[in-house]
């Protein structure tokens, strides 16, 4: 984790602001005013783009337990924040006077979830437009509103990329990206499919089949050659899925990526979507 000094969060709407800001500061008397380091123009390099998840909540002084266990996310674009604990997504247009954080507004998506999971959007949603203080310290973020913290984390720091290599990835999801909409499908429940790279071995399954290859890692891309797999036929369920494999890794440059420990392996319009488990 890099190492920077704590300072107050200042979310800047323009480029201009900064400008406007330091201008005037540094017309005083002396010419004295903010440095290199002044707080405005960190903080907006720091947040724009930037994803926060929590690492813990707490209320009235004890740490509280959300009921969707999963973590609050942050997200910053710009001078748009947006917002989920496990339902529905929030935005809004945010900005900092001083170190309160000032939502003009929040909307969100309408999706109908458990009362306790509709409860804590609500909660959340109070809780960000009530002016909350903000301060950030390297990766992390903490949000106070009354008795109410949340401590966050960069996502990066939080969730690294897992290694390529060694990595038992599972099959999620496959499917057809041409076109703006594209078609993604899910995998048939009790047809696991695999892939590991061990070295310059790529073994893989795809629900009923089992194969291998040579794979040769340069930059973004995997070299896939001498590929080899079983033939064992398979029902209408799971032969969208087997083609789709089949299509990927059958031969040739393969490009691939990593988020945390989701891999997508894309060639043409397939993409074939991992999860490491």
């Amino acid at each position: 984790m890099k190492a920077i000094s704590r300072h107050t969060v200042l979310l800047v709407a323009s480029t201009s602001l900064v400008l406007t800001a330091c201008a005037s500061e540094t017309s005083g008397a002396g010419g004295s005013g903010p440095g290199p380091d002044d707080n405005a123009a960190l903080a907006f390099g720091d947040l724009d783009g930037r994803t926060f998840v929590s690492t813990q909540v707490t209320r009235d002084g004890k740490p509280d337990r959300l009921p969707s266990n999963a973590p609050i996310q942050l997200g910053f674009d710009g001078s748009t924040l947006s917002a989920n604990a496990g339902c529905n997504s929030l935005f809004g247009e945010g900005r900092l006077d001083g170190d309160l954080l000032v939502i003009g507004g929040m909307g969100g998506t309408d999706m109908g979830c458990e009362p306790a999971l509709m409860k804590q959007d609500e909660w959340l949603a109070k809780s960000l437009t009530a002016q909350p203080t903000v301060e950030l310290d390297g990766d992390e973020l903490t949000v106070s509103s009354g008795a109410t913290t949340i401590e966050l984390l960069d996502d990066e720091a939080a969730n690294p990329d897992l290694a390529l290599t060694g990595t038992r990835w599972v099959l999620e999801a496959f499917g057809d990206r041409a076109g703006d909409d594209g078609i993604v499908s899910s995998v048939p429940a009790g047809r696991p499919a695999t892939l590991r790279i061990t070295g310059a071995r790529l073994s893989f399954s795809d629900s009923v089949n089992r194969g291998t290859a040579r794979v040769v890692v340069r930059d973004s891309k995997l070299v896939i050659t001498r590929t080899t797999r079983t033939l064992a036929g398979c029902d209408d369920s799971c032969e969208a899925l087997q083609m789709a494999i089949a299509d990927v890794l059958k031969g040739g440059a393969v490009a691939y990526s990593i988020d945390g420990d989701q891999l997508v392996l894309t060639k043409g319009d397939t993409a074939l979507t991992y999860r490491a488990r």
